[in-house]
């Protein structure tokens, strides 16, 4: 961890110590959004930490932010190892980069998580906006 990451973690309220996720502040917010530490769904030490972590937040929602511009088959992959985390929806980035989004339909019905928010810039929580189906139709039939 790097000095700005943990500066910007203790201006949040959050700081890691000892594996597990302290409040340092106590804020009256509508979202508090955590990104865990890398996660290689096909590495099981990775998927044990990451589930060690959310179980030390016990009112959490859980979103699994996927990259619009991921493989289906890779899609498929993460949500079969993380998709034990009680996932509430799909966070979906980078789609002002697709041209198509079956990899995207595909996941969702499949998993049956709604797609709660989407991202069409690079930076994920100033972009950050509830998902809507205008937003598909735009990518489907506007390009």
């Amino acid at each position: 961890m790097t000095q700005d990451d943990s500066e910007r973690r203790r201006e949040t309220g959050w700081e890691v110590g000892s594996g597990e996720w302290e409040a340092n502040n106590r804020m009256e917010v509508e979202q508090i959004l955590i990104d865990l530490p890398s996660c290689n769904p096909r590495k099981e030490r990775d998927v044990l930490a990451c589930g060690d972590l959310l179980t030390a937040l016990p009112w959490r929602t859980v979103y699994l932010v996927l990259s619009a511009t991921t493989k289906e088959i890779e899609m498929q992959q993460t949500l079969a190892a993380l998709g034990t985390f009680d996932l509430t929806g799909l966070i979906i980035t980078k789609l002002d980069e697709c041209e198509t989004i079956g990899n995207v339909i595909n996941a969702a019905w499949r998993s049956r998580l709604p797609l709660a928010y989407f991202t069409f810039g690079p930076r994920l929580v100033e972009d950050l906006q509830p998902a809507h189906i205008s937003n598909l139709t735009e990518i489907l039939f506007e390009r």
